[in-house]
């Protein structure tokens, strides 16, 4: 089980796919369960349940089924910002032509 915040991208299990990528839009418990934390997460593809709202209350707004709500343990890593970084990619400039 991976510790994430609001903001973290993260590898999460859903019962459409072992293993999708996502932002964490809400942590923490939810209407329908106050004793425990929820961890709410925007996922890249639509293999999630919701749009980010549960049982009629608004947690965080998505497309549709590109929403979901998981305990910790669902959470399967945490992706490092600087991976992140990484992957974005950078657009170089055209070289200058000389005498020009």
């Amino acid at each position: 089980m991976a510790v994430c915040r609001i903001g973290d991208w993260v590898y999460v299990e859903t019962e459409l796919v072992p293993r999708a990528k996502g932002l964490v839009r809400f942590v923490g418990p939810v209407a329908h369960d106050r004793r425990k934390n929820w961890i709410g997460v925007e996922l890249d593809q639509a293999v999630g349940k919701n749009n980010g709202s549960a049982r009629g209350r608004v947690y965080f707004k998505t497309k549709e089924y590109h929403g979901i709500f998981v305990r910790p343990k669902k959470i399967l890593a945490v992706i490092p910002r600087r991976t992140l970084q990484d992957t974005i990619p950078t657009r170089t400039p055209p070289p200058r032509e000389k005498g020009g």
